[in-house]
């Protein structure tokens, strides 16, 4: 549920591509999407070759709905919807992460939450554990 406001262009918030657009591109952020640097700066994965972007059977399926509510913090009672999806999905879902991760001993992760950093982390909560 997305709270847009009222539509000042409706077609395209009805549309829901904008939304759930936004909602992928967030959660490739937390899961896949980095830029790795070598020691001198220099960057490693400047190309498609090197840098993952989430594809289709990287992400969940989901429909979308709106609420149009107005807006009361400005004089034309209207919301952007833009970055809707970019504010609260990166942190939900390394926060789902960190909850699966919990009774492993994990309080914390870096986004993005790859499959190798999850296994590192996992491995530093068991030496930890260990030595206690």
């Amino acid at each position: 549920m997305s709270d847009t406001g009222i539509g000042v262009a409706a077609k395209r918030v009805e549309d829901h591509r904008f939304l759930t657009g936004n909602g992928h591109y967030t959660d490739g952020q937390a899961v896949l999407e980095g830029c790795v640097y070598d020691d001198d700066g220099q960057l490693l994965t400047g190309s498609y070759m090197d840098y993952t972007m989430p594809r289709a059977d990287d992400l969940p399926s989901f429909s979308v709905a709106t609420e149009g509510v107005m807006g009361a913090s400005n004089p034309l009672e209207v919301k952007g919807v833009g970055e809707v999806g970019a504010i609260g999905s990166p942190p939900a879902v390394v926060n789902a992460i960190l909850d699966a991760l919990a009774p492993l001993g994990v309080e914390d992760i870096s986004m993005p939450a790859i499959p190798n950093r999850v296994w590192q982390a996992i491995q530093a909560s068991s030496v930890r554990q260990a030595a206690e």
